[in-house]
């Protein structure tokens, strides 16, 4: 049993929730809970206040009517404390029903390389991500000539996202699309980004997708599995790592939304309408590897680049363990060739001859690779 205090006033309020250090422990959620925790203080902290106010006008009354007045406020502060504690129960209630609903889940691995102008600041990109969850902001650095921080709008985008997913996905059947134009709406700061992420079905094998801009996302999979091996999926993977079978093949590459070259679609101020994005729906498959990026890494590698990365790593082990090593080394040689300035990039090719050389830029990664969700 875990006991959480949060001051309210100069009251505390004391909330017993079952079982949160397994959750903590399990599933990493002590940044959700502080974060859920500080938005739940903050907003009692500001019904307190609307409390105290009405109090003051009614002073006259209650003295009227010899009614205590803190009586009075014991009784909202208890009011108050209730709903809290429902609240925080109910966050519990609707992870734990999230765990538990999907047949498979995320395995991740992340990495942020700023461009190297930008590393004492940590660059403009954002991500976030969960165990059905994968996104990546990439903030527009033309609002730098302004005096506006681009980061500002990536991070708090991303950080709605991931709020919007955990607490009220459900609304929406965990719909990528709906979770980003609802979170677009709640992300107030100025700026705009584009913008992509994936999320699992809860019901069936399938991938969604939503795309904004050119960040972007690729699936890759072991073709190996479509061999007409007796028995089911499973028996025909587990055949396959005994017998070292492998077929690693790209099987899809998110295309680009740009208004003219270098112009991507992205949300935000004075931006393009969230609705305006792209969604996908792929079937998936056990092992599957997802490579989500923002156009720091697709401006400077091709696919087959990246997909030569991959291949040692799934030859040695087909659920693959270290996906953050993964996608270091990823990172790092698509840094490498931005700084090439006689590099024919991907960037230079979609140029047609206006451009030469890699293109130097914030690089920010995530590979998932989807593996069944054993609670």
């Amino acid at each position: 049993m875990k006991t959480i205090n949060f001051l309210i006033s100069n009251s505390i309020v004391r909330t017993n929730i079952p079982n949160l250090k397994k959750y903590q422990q399990n599933f990493k959620y002590n940044k959700i809970f502080t974060s859920t925790s500080s938005s739940f203080h903050h907003k009692i902290s500001k019904n307190i206040t609307i409390g105290f106010q009405k109090f003051k006008k009614i002073d006259f009354y209650l003295l009227k009517n010899k009614i205590s007045k803190s009586n009075t406020l014991s009784s909202f502060l208890n009011f108050q404390k209730q709903s809290f504690c429902q609240n925080i129960e109910n966050s519990i209630e609707n992870i734990e029903k999230f765990q538990t609903s999907l047949k498979y889940k995320f395995h991740i691995g992340s990495v942020k390389i700023p461009h190297f102008a930008k590393r004492k600041t940590g660059g403009e990109d954002a991500l976030s991500y969960h165990d059905g969850m994968i996104c990546v902001a990439d903030g527009v650095g033309g609002w730098n000539e302004i005096g506006v921080d681009p980061s500002k709008y990536s991070n708090e985008l991303c950080n709605n996202i991931k709020r919007e997913y955990l607490t009220y996905g459900h609304k929406y059947n965990y719909n990528p699309k709906s979770i980003f134009i609802e979170a677009a709406k709640k992300t107030i700061s100025q700026g705009s980004s584009t913008f992509c992420m994936c999320t699992l079905d809860f019901e069936k094998n399938y991938l969604h997708t939503v795309n904004m801009g050119d960040s972007g996302y690729m699936i890759i999979r072991d073709f190996a599995t479509n061999s007409k091996f007796e028995g089911n999926l499973e028996n025909i993977i587990k055949k396959n790592e005994d017998e070292k079978i492998i077929d690693l093949k790209i099987l899809f590459k998110s295309a680009e939304q740009q208004h003219q070259f270098n112009f991507p679609y992205q949300v935000g101020s004075h931006g393009d309408p969230p609705e305006d994005s792209e969604i996908n729906v792929h079937e998936i498959r056990e092992n599957d590897i997802i490579v989500l990026g923002t156009d720091g890494l697709w401006d400077n590698l091709f696919e087959e680049q990246i997909l030569a990365i991959i291949k040692p790593f799934y030859e040695t082990t087909q659920k693959i363990k270290d996906l953050d090593l993964l996608a270091n080394l990823i990172a790092e040689l698509a840094e490498k060739l931005s700084l090439s300035p006689k590099y024919k990039s991907p960037f230079s090719v979609k140029s047609k001859g206006l451009y030469l050389g890699g293109k130097s830029d914030d690089i920010t990664i995530i590979v998932a690779q989807i593996v069944p969700n054993h609670i």
